[in-house]
């Protein structure tokens, strides 16, 4: 095995941004410790641009990229070659690999993980690092990698862990929330740090049939640097060895619904151990969006320059306020109802693109799939008839009665699981748990208003609303009357 690496490290940075990475190692306190000697960035939804005039990247060239830098390579990381610059040999890599695919900016159903566009990005980072071999590597993504994909809970994540095991590390995960360690921002994110072990540590690990929690207290580099506290009961998971990192594309099961890793774990030897925590609060200085803004005295020199940036008028401040802030109210997917607008006309009607999109906004509307209920607070919440769909699916599923993804919830399906009162009962909780976790802006909410959205005094009346037999729009276009289901539309909308 070889020796640890001596200080500075060598660093390469892929997938590097407007360089989170680069910015912490480039600190005072911290440049001493690490060398970047090779960079990559590159964004595929700008193809239509050279890399050199991609944003992120012209962020990060103006930042960081001066005469005598260390190579610096904008271009897509599929087609990166000897040619460019990256090094044959390095002690850390980093990036914060494409995330999209497994983010909660996507409807969980539409999310693909690993199979998507950016999440199979995760082979060229395994190939680097298998060419290569470097003694440590630092990653990071969303929180929610751990759970991908939605259909199979924790298979990505398992890959991911495999295909380290594989090469020869050891891996340590933690889920952290930096506003939890004093920074200013509510931002939770996985890091995965893997190492090389030593040989004395690898037979140590070896010998255990399974992980248990001490190794989660003690001895943890991120455990370190994140103090963790009140740790839950602990999840422990193993590798089959007959099973490679590819096949377990298509051999990763999981009966429970849960993934099998929690927010702080541990993978050794194909042995894997995860827990639940809560931070400590200890002495942490307490700071506040306040702290970070620039001073006036700070900005003068820019104020013709920051002139057109400027917000005035009540009305566009409430805009600006609504755009800043929380976005939990519902929105849907709009292709999937394109496309069955288009399956409907099936040609006997002509309607140009920006007409079809237009009929596909109004359908949730003219077909009652969205109800406000009034709380306690005298304000409302949302409800909409994807929720009942999704609840009653899963109750179903649960209770052995599983739909197939062709079957349309119909107002004889949700009969059929409300006569089953243990259904009834779990349908109605899940749906009260979407209302505690929903709110809604007021800019919002005025739309909602506007749009005569029906109101009504308790979550009973919601549902029956949302689940009335037949409920239908007719658009008459060239002369021809197209009929319009919601059962059908409810089927194929994407509400996240």
């Amino acid at each position: 095995m070889k020796k640890k690496p001596a200080l500075p490290l060598k660093v390469i940075e892929l997938f590097a941004g407007v360089g989170g990475f680069r910015e912490a190692m480039s600190k005072e306190q911290t440049k001493e410790f690490y060398q970047i000697v090779w960079s990559n960035q590159w964004e595929p939804r700008e193809r239509n641009k050279e890399g050199s005039d991609q944003t992120a990247n012209k962020v990060y060239e103006a930042k960081f990229v001066k005469e005598g830098s260390p190579p610096h390579c904008p271009k897509d990381i599929t087609k990166v070659t000897s040619k460019d610059g990256m090094p044959e040999t390095f002690d850390l890599l980093v990036g914060g690999f494409p995330c999209q695919d497994y983010s909660v900016a996507k409807p969980r159903n539409a999310s693909k993980g690993m199979n998507g566009p950016k999440g199979i990005l995760w082979w060229n980072i395994r190939k680097i690092i298998d060419d290569i071999k470097p003694h440590y590597v630092l990653l990071e993504n969303v929180d929610l990698l751990t759970k991908s994909p939605s259909e199979c809970r924790g298979r990505d994540f398992a890959i991911i862990l495999k295909c380290l095991d594989e090469l020869g590390y050891f891996v340590e995960w933690r889920v952290i929330n930096a506003g939890e360690y004093g920074y200013i921002q509510r931002r939770r994110r996985i890091y995965i740090f893997a190492y090389k072990p030593s040989e004395k540590e690898r037979l140590k690990f070896e010998k255990l049939e399974k992980l248990e929690i001490k190794v989660l207290k003690h001895g943890r580099l991120l455990n370190e640097i994140f103090k963790i506290s009140n740790l839950s009961e602990e999840i422990t998971h193993n590798f089959d060895p007959k099973v490679n990192s590819e096949d377990l594309k298509k051999k990763y099961t999981n009966e429970s619904k849960q993934s099998p890793f929690k927010a702080a774990g541990l993978m050794a030897c194909g042995k894997c151990i995860s827990v639940d925590h809560e931070v400590p609060r200890g002495n942490r200085p307490i700071k506040t969006l306040t702290d970070a803004l620039l001073k006036r005295s700070e900005i003068k020199d820019y104020d013709d320059e920051l002139e057109r940036y400027r917000i005035s008028g009540v009305e566009r401040i409430k805009a600006w306020a609504y755009v800043k802030g929380r976005k939990d109210e519902v929105r849907r997917k709009l292709q999937p109802l394109e496309k069955y607008v288009k399956k409907q006309l099936s040609g006997k009607a002509k309607l140009s693109p920006g007409e079809i999109r237009e009929l596909a906004k109004s359908l949730p509307q003219k077909l009652k799939m969205d109800v406000l209920i009034q709380s306690e607070d005298g304000g409302f919440k949302l409800l909409t008839r994807e929720d009942v769909n999704s609840a009653i699916r899963a109750v179903l599923s649960e209770s052995g009665n599983k739909l197939s993804s062709k079957t349309v919830i119909t107002h004889k399906t949700f009969n059929k699981a409300f006569k089953i009162p243990e259904s009834k009962l779990e349908i109605t909780e899940r749906l009260k748990t979407v209302l505690r976790n929903r709110s809604i802006p007021a800019l919002a909410l005025e739309r909602l208003e506007g749009l005569e959205c029906k109101k009504v005094k308790n979550l009973d009346a919601a549902i029956a609303y949302l689940t009335e037999e037949k409920v239908e729009c007719i658009e008459r276009l060239g002369g021809m009357a197209f009929t319009f289901d919601r059962d059908a539309v409810s089927h194929i909308s994407i509400a996240y």
